[in-house]
């Protein structure tokens, strides 16, 4: 049928399979499926926390990226409310996708030696519980999972936030709202643009593949999560178009994000196989930063650039370009750096 590739996801697993089993299988599959075609893509959606069941290192090395699934740590299973995705817990707990990603027997290994094939999921739906209290982390009615009420996309809660009121638990870093009815409260805890930007923000401090939701139309109608998607990670319209699309000449984009604070990228486009120099100049004309200075192949290129140990201001980006030892050309962009 012409797909990208396949993806699995177990549910539930014994304990016992956690480990070798899951990694043979899908190194197993992904020899498989490559052998029929190199570019069919194989990925495994993996728990955000594995409590040292699971060996994420080699399971990401046993096919091309783990899909994190960082939601579900509150539910229909939990006798409390809470965050589906929590970005963090109390001291000395395991309840948040921050803490998982710090430590050797879950992610750490993993992002340290793989993190371009990881991919940070998020939830595009909250939960909803009926409890006496009004409080955060507040028992359900009955003291148990009976008092959980369903699931709620955010085309809803992201609405009824606005009408009950957003609270905002600083624990977790996730918001919430509550509201009374016939002496029972009910909270309903999701995730909006403000939670989710900050674990757009963790997935590339920590160079992630990118970033995946579950699922996509749970926000209907709604922009600001799109909007906060291509504030995050887009670039403008002349860097992302193909190749083929591409000026014949080579090309120095201007930088994105410009102004910037502290890190920029930088990109730009080779018509064929040249050598190149990147440099950085401060208005007084000294040499900042050296980024790039090789013999590259043809295509579109980007490196960042981190402006941490200077001075705001404005600076000159200048890429010098030897085709084939002879022809030399030149192209510089204006860059400002405000801290």
């Amino acid at each position: 049928y012409g797909l990208a590739g396949v993806n699995i996801d177990f549910e539930s697993l014994n304990d016992g399979d956690k480990k070798n089993a899951v990694v043979n299988f899908m190194n197993q599959l992904t020899s498989y499926i490559h052998s029929i075609n190199p570019y069919l893509e194989v990925s495994f959606d993996s728990p955000v926390a594995g409590y040292g069941l699971w060996d994420f290192k080699s399971l990401v090395q046993s096919c091309d990226y783990l899909f994190i699934m960082g939601y579900d740590f509150y539910g229909s299973w939990s006798p409390t409310t809470g965050p589906s995705s929590p970005l963090y817990s109390e001291p000395n707990s395991s309840l948040s996708i921050s803490y998982s990603f710090k430590q050797s027997w879950e992610y750490a290994p993993a992002i340290s030696s793989y993190p371009d094939k990881l991919i940070l999921g998020v939830p595009y739906y909250g939960n909803e519980w009926n409890t006496k209290s009004p409080e955060p982390y507040a028992q359900s009615i009955f003291g148990n999972s009976n008092g959980y009420v369903g699931s709620v996309y955010y085309e809803q809660a992201g609405t009824d936030s606005q009408i009950y009121g957003t609270l905002w638990d600083t624990v977790s870093a996730t918001p919430w709202y509550r509201w009374q009815d016939a002496g029972s409260f009910h909270q309903v805890w999701f995730d909006n643009d403000s939670s989710l930007g900050l674990k757009y923000d963790l997935a590339l401090e920590k160079n992630l593949k990118g970033v995946g939701m579950w699922a996509l139309g749970y926000d209907g109608s709604k922009t600001e999560l799109w909007n906060l998607i291509s504030k995050k990670f887009l670039k403008p319209a002349t860097v992302v178009k193909k190749e083929n699309e591409l000026s014949k000449n080579f090309v120095l984009y201007q930088n994105y994000p410009n102004p910037f604070n502290p890190s920029t990228e930088i990109s730009y486009y080779l018509p064929s196989e040249s050598f190149v120099e990147i440099k950085i100049y401060d208005l007084l004309g000294r040499e900042a930063a050296r980024l790039v200075s090789d013999y590259q192949l043809q295509g579109y290129h980007a490196i960042k650039w981190d402006a941490s140990g200077n001075s705001s201001g404005l600076y000159l980006c200048r890429m010098t370009v030897r085709v084939k030892n002879e022809i030399t050309l030149s192209s510089s962009r204006k860059m400002l750096f405000i801290k």
